[in-house]
């Protein structure tokens, strides 16, 4: 018997975008990069970000209406207060998918880096990423929040599905 195929939507998160893969099965569907705010903008309040985030990840669910999300695990870095609102993002998204009964998984960057044996120093790896990618599927890839989250989604798709 065959299994169903399963579809993917991988996210790759940062305080100024949201980029996203998805895969149906093990195939390249679409990806892309959704900006959050531009920097110039003022927020109303600590949170306002997190919550246009939120929205974008929500309209992409029900865009692709994925069997499983996948977020890239939040790195703690030296701004603590950037890490915060990472973390309650992706908190807000594993809840909003554990109500709406879709599976959720986080990846580490290395693992799917390593993966695809691109490890390296973060810049000379970006760029590497985004040209593997890039290559592979003959698209265009404008930003590394998008060729991480396709990262993140070759990785799931090939290696945890």
């Amino acid at each position: 018997m065959k299994r169903k195929a399963i579809k993917i939507l991988a996210l790759d998160q940062s305080t100024s975008n949201i980029g996203f893969c998805v895969f149906d099965d093990k195939k390249y569907e679409v990806s892309g990069c959704k900006e959050i705010h531009k920097s110039t903008e003022k927020k109303q309040y600590e949170y306002e970000w997190v919550d246009r985030a939120f929205y974008i990840v929500i309209n992409l669910i029900a865009t692709y209406k994925p069997d499983f999300v996948v977020i890239e695990e939040v790195y703690a870095g030296k701004n603590m207060a950037t890490l915060k609102w990472l973390a309650t993002l992706k908190g807000r998204i594993e809840g909003y998918c554990l109500y709406n009964k879709i599976k959720t998984d986080i990846v580490y960057p290395t693992s799917w880096k390593s993966f695809i044996k691109l490890n390296g120093k973060r810049e000379g790896a970006k760029l590497a990423v985004k040209d593997f990618f890039s290559q592979r599927y003959n698209i265009s890839i404008k930003t590394d929040d998008e060729s991480d989250a396709i990262g993140i989604a070759y990785y799931y798709a090939n290696k945890c599905v």
